[in-house]
């Protein structure tokens, strides 16, 4: 994962970034650099701010934000020449590169941006291009100053800080910390258990509840965290007991396996179907299939001398890396095949406690005169230590340019700067009263969660990471060159930045598109008075499209003619859950229904009216506002009112603090407090099943479940997966007007592929952010798009017609990720393009795409089919 920067065009950061202050340049103030682009204010602050570009000497405001963010200043693409009056102005020209420019109206020229473009991704996210640092010097990490605001970056000052603490006896002697979304679990050797804290108030931390079993956990140690279980090594029991923590208050045992290898498990990872168990006693590395959590199954082991007492384990690629206390060995062993694990080499790093792998090094604490060892492992055949330095530090986290861990001979938490591998310098350290005896270390957005502990009990501690962001999950972190990408925790962006592909009348930054789709879906009755998108229905509310639910029935989605609101808050108050866990992202109806007490504006002002003569109106959930801004072209050529391009409240709750909006002049999803003032329209859906015995998505009769096993040869991998239906509007596509059951593999294709090996040409011509066959039909089938070859290539349960997912494709993976399974907490390639450079991928950890990934990058593959 390459650092970045979070972009934010219209709302406070889930960072907290310190809002924008009167310091900040304002229209005619002066500047210096032609083309610099930044934001000063936003729609958070009182009055309203501004995105401003340098016209060389004086700022000039491109797009203007009242209170709340409701307008912005230009209307259209303006395709006229530069004027002295048109000082500001944007304009999109496709032959250009960057396609953006502005109006210098003193030069009376239209002169390119320097910065980059932002380009949506269905989920959501603006990142920046490769050349944005080297054409605005002020975008790099060490300039964005404490108070300095660059498109929505505000720099921070401050180091390391001690935010939050919580005590329990439940953590005497802890041994490993693990962090999933907004809790935190621990492992206690003497305690014999696994326990879990609520950490979504930092400041805050509070236990949840506690597995404690002497037969099960005997000397709990290692800890991995992948989807909703947690894999407990533990010493004593010679075990890998798998936990469910899908409800963190209750965490209840699934399934267990204990045979002679696991003698002294202490650590493990888990990729994909297979946990990596290091067994100290055992002197071994076990792999173990835990696809089906139930009922592990050991399905190969490796022991010889070279894995004399192993402490650590880390998988990457097709390779585990071992490192040993005894022998002191760092080994590498091939798990291509997991039934045969094979030494491959091994280098001497005496006293090995622990290990971390990242990119093309791995980082191994030694308890050898207080080693911290990095060895180049790009070539796994022949490791190469390049730096041994004294820090006496443990259980390394690596994040970017930055390696987190704790450090004994101080019981500090530190950080050290590894840029350059070969002279690692620590550039901060966190001592206080708690951070006593400290043993574990894991990282959480910006914080750090440790924990320290005696016989008789324990803390776990919150960091503040300060100026030391992490990498994956979205602050900024330098890398070698330098740049910046934006974070994965958004949601929807533009499908694409082209004329061609933004919906009839609708206009984003001026461009202007025609209509890409509508009309209804394959086994989905569309409504007899309103028959297409946008069409006005008998009772006056408008027909906004189809959705498919997993169980194949077809939902028809009603929008009101107008918007209810401009301005309004999700709730008048933040700090409660306020929905039934699980908040639910496609259905607004479950969240109105299972929402707790209080206040809450925008749901009201849809409950508490009877629009067009209905009294079942409510706030979409995240998928239903979406399908309001795919087609809302279609939706104000018939509504009294349009949709304004600002941003838009949906039903879906993040936490305690937060709700997911939309905003509707550049189409991504994010999450803002609760209390902030936003748009409103409200919904209501009634089920569109063409026949109530088949649905409006009729999957294959022997897999009617999200996640069964379809019919087929069994050849390949095995039978594909129903994954979900899918609703196709790109007009491009064959199956365009109509919702389609997807097919998933039942394994990853690859962990590591490249979704083109070289960089520099526009490889898909007419890219489609929902259809996979579409981008698949347009890259060749060779070795130069590896991941396309792996699904082009593939003949699995009888199939041949497997194609790489578009984003909406991938997204639907993900969003039934836990049902399909086997899938990681890793980034997967998606077959849609976003640049010359860069294709999209989403990552299944945190469940939003991610842009600017570089098309050589090795990410993970899962083909997807369709009949």
């Amino acid at each position: 994962m390459r650092c970045c920067f979070r972009f934010v065009c219209t709302v406070v950061t889930l960072l907290a970034a310190t809002a924008a202050t009167a310091a900040e340049p304002g229209p005619g103030d002066a500047c210096t650099t032609a083309g610099a682009f930044m934001r000063s204010g936003g729609p958070e602050v009182s009055g309203g701010g501004h995105f401003l570009v340098c016209n060389g000497s004086t700022w000039v405001s491109v797009l203007d934000y009242k209170d709340g963010g409701t307008t912005l200043t230009q209307v259209g693409n303006d395709t006229g020449s530069c004027t002295a009056a048109k000082d500001g102005r944007i304009r999109y020209v496709a032959s250009s590169d960057p396609p953006w420019e502005y109006c210098d109206g003193g030069a009376t020229t239209w002169r390119p941006f320097k910065q980059p473009r932002c380009q949506d991704d269905d989920t959501g996210e603006c990142y920046l291009d490769a050349t944005r640092s080297n054409d605005d010097p002020d975008f790099t990490p060490a300039n964005i100053a404490a108070g300095k605001n660059i498109l929505g970056v505000e720099g921070e000052s401050g180091g390391l800080t001690q935010i939050g603490v919580v005590t329990s006896s439940n953590l005497r002697t802890s041994w490993e910390v693990a962090v999933s979304g907004n809790y935190a679990f621990v492992t206690s050797n003497h305690g014999n258990s696994l326990t879990s804290f609520d950490i979504s108030d930092p400041s805050a931390p509070t236990e949840l509840d506690s597995l404690t079993s002497s037969a099960d956990l005997s000397f709990a140690r290692g800890l991995a965290v992948a989807g909703q279980y947690a894999y407990v090594a533990s010493w004593g029991s010679d075990s890998l007991t798998i936990i469910d923590i899908s409800n963190p208050s209750s965490l209840s045992k699934v399934g267990g396996i204990s045979t002679a290898d696991l003698d002294g498990a202490s650590d493990v990872e888990v990729r994909g179907d297979y946990a990596y168990v290091a067994s100290y006693e055992a002197d071994s590395l076990t792999i173990i299939d835990v696809s089906d959590p139930a009922a592990p199954t050991q399905v190969g082991a490796i022991s010889n001398g070279h894995l004399d007492e192993p402490n650590g384990v880390a998988v990457a690629g097709t390779y585990a890396y071992v490192a040993s206390r005894l022998s002191g060995e760092l080994t590498v062993i091939d798990v291509s095949d997991p039934a045969a694990p094979a030494e491959v080499t091994s280098l001497h790093l005496s006293g090995g406690i622990g290990i971390s792998v990242s990119g093309n090094y791995a980082y191994v604490p030694r308890s050898t005169n207080n080693y911290f060892s990095i060895v180049d492992i790009s070539n796994p055949t022949s490791p190469t230590e390049v730096s041994t330095t004294a820090l006496g530090v443990t259980d390394p986290e690596v994040a970017g340019s930055y390696v987190y861990a704790v450090r004994a001979s101080d019981d500090a938490l530190v950080v050290i700067d590894v840029s350059n591998p070969t002279t690692p310098v620590v550039v901060d350290a966190l001592t206080s009263l708690d951070l006593t005896k400290i043993n574990a270390l894991a990282l959480d957005r910006r914080y750090a969660v440790t924990t320290n502990s005696t016989l008789s009990n324990g803390k776990l501690i919150v960091a503040d990471l300060g100026n030391f962001k992490v990498s994956e999950y979205g602050e900024c972190v330098p890398d070698s060159t330098d740049r910046c990408l934006l974070d994965q925790n958004r949601a929807k962006y533009d499908t694409d930045f082209k004329p061609g592909k933004i919906a009839s009348g609708v206009n984003i930054l001026g461009v202007t598109g025609t209509l890409s789709g509508g009309g209804g879906g394959a086994g989905c009755a569309a409504p007899t008075s309103c028959p297409s998108v946008g069409d006005v229905c008998s009772d006056g509310s408008l027909f906004a499209g189809f959705l498919a639910a997993d169980d194949g029935s077809c939902r028809a989605i009603f929008v009101t003619d107008d918007n209810q609101s401009t301005s309004s808050q999700w709730k008048t108050a933040g700090g409660t859950n306020d929905i039934t866990n699980p908040d639910d992202h496609v259905d607004g109806q479950y969240n109105r229904d299972n929402r707790g007490g209080g206040t809450f504006p925008a749901f009201e002002l849809c409950e508490n009216n009877t629009y067009h003569g209905k009294n079942d109106w409510y706030l979409p959930a995240r998928a239903e506002l979406n399908l309001l801004w795919l087609n809302q072209a279609a939706i104000d050529a018939n509504a009294a009112g349009a949709f304004t391009t600002s941003a838009y409240w949906s039903s879906t709750e993040d936490n305690t603090n937060y709700a997911w909006f939309q905003v509707f002049g550049f189409g991504y999803q994010d999450y803002t407090t609760k209390p902030s003032y936003y748009g409103v329209r409200c919904v209501r859906s009634e089920d569109a099943s063409a026949a109530a015995s088949s649905g409006g998505c009729t999957p294959d009769p022997s897999c009617p479940n999200v996640g069964d096993v379809c019919s087929g040869d069994g050849s390949g991998g095995g039978n594909p997966k129903f994954a979900g239906c899918v609703c196709y509007y790109d007009a491009n596509s064959a199956d365009a007007g109509t919702c389609k059951p997807l097919y998933v593999t039942q394994a990853n294709q690859s962990t590591s592929s490249g979704w083109k090996t070289s960089t520099g040409a526009n490889d898909i011509v007419t890219d489609s952010t929902e259809d996979g066959k579409i981008n698949d039909g347009q890259v060749a089938d060779s070795t130069t798009f590896p991941a396309f070859k792996l699904c082009k290539d593939l003949s699995d349960g009888g199939y041949t017609d497997w194609y790489l997912p578009a984003r909406t494709e991938l997204d639907l993976l993900w969003r039934n990720n836990a049902t399909i399974t086997s899938f990681t907490a890793n980034t997967y390639w998606s077959s849609t393009e976003s640049s010359s450079a860069y294709a999209w991928g989403e990552n299944f950890g945190i469940g939003f795409h991610v842009f600017d990934v570089s098309k050589p990058d090795s990410l993970y593959v899962r083909c997807v089919r369709r009949d």
